[in-house]
C-alpha cells in the first residue's frame, strides 16, 4: 500500500525540523549545526539540557511503507557512521556534554523495523566508546506528530501559515490518482455525505 500524504522532504524538511525543535526546546537550548562550512558532522543540531543530538531526514513522498523503511534505514546507517567517524568535529561541538540520545527525526515512520534498526545502531555507537556518548545512550526515532503542540503553535504564529513549494497538479494527475485510489475516494465521499451543508 502506498501512503498518499504530502510531506516535506530534503532541505525543506530540514529547515522546518530545525524551526520546530528550536521552538519546542527554546532557541537557547536547541543548538542548530549548519552544514555549509564543511558539513554538519552528521547532526542537524542538539539540545543542551536533554543532551540529545538530532539528525533530520525527509524522503520524497508518496511511497510505500517498505520503501520508506528502506530509505530511512539507509540514511540512519550512513549518519550513525558519521556520528562515530566525526569524533574530532563532534567533540568540539559538544564540548563537555555527553549525548544521551541520537534522534532520527523524520516527518513520518510506520515500520517497527526502523525502531529495531535503531536498537542495533545503539549498540554500534556504544561499542565505539566515544567520549561524547553517555552510559545510557540510545538511538531513537521521532516523527513530526511527536512535536504536535510546537508544530501547531508555529503554524498559527503567523497569518501566512506554513509556506513551501509544490509541483503543479494536472487534470491527468488527478485522474490517475482517482483511478488508483477508488477505495479512498469511497471513504471520503461517505464522510463528506455526513457533513452538514
Amino acid at each position: 500500500m502506498t501512503a498518499n500524504v504530502t510531506r516535506l522532504s530534503g532541505d525543506d524538511w530540514e529547515a522546518w525540523a530545525n524551526r520546530l525543535l528550536s521552538h519546542h526546546y527554546g532557541p537557547t537550548d536547541y543548538q542548530r549545526v549548519p552544514a555549509k562550512d564543511r558539513g554538519d558532522g552528521g547532526i542537524e543540531g542538539f539540545c543542551l539540557s536533554k543532551r540529545e543530538a538530532f539528525q533530520c531526514y525527509g524522503c520524497e513522498e508518496p511511497i510505500s511503507v517498505e520503501e520508506r523503511f528502506k530509505k530511512q534505514r539507509v540514511k540512519m546507517t550512513a549518519d550513525i557512521k558519521k556520528f562515530v567517524d566525526n569524533k574530532l568535529v563532534l567533540q568540539r561541538l559538544f564540548g563537555p556534554l555527553k549525548m544521551k540520545r541520537w534522534v532520527f527525526f523524520v516527518p513520518h515512520f510506520d515500520s517497527k523495523e526502523i525502531v529495531a534498526h535503531a536498537a542495533r545502531k545503539t549498540q554500534e555507537v556504544i561499542d565505539a566508546g566515544l567520549p561524547y556518548v553517555d552510559d545510557d545512550f540510545y538511538v531513537v526515532v521521532c516523527q513530526e506528530t511527536d512535536f504536535a503542540v510546537a508544530r501547531d503553535q508555529l503554524i498559527n504564529a503567523t497569518s501566512q501559515g506554513l509556506k513551501f513549494t509544490t509541483a503543479s497538479i494536472t487534470t491527468e494527475d488527478v485522474k490517475a490518482w482517482t483511478q488508483s485510489n477508488d477505495v479512498l475516494l469511497g471513504v471520503l465521499k461517505g464522510k463528506i455525505d455526513k457533513l452538514p451543508t
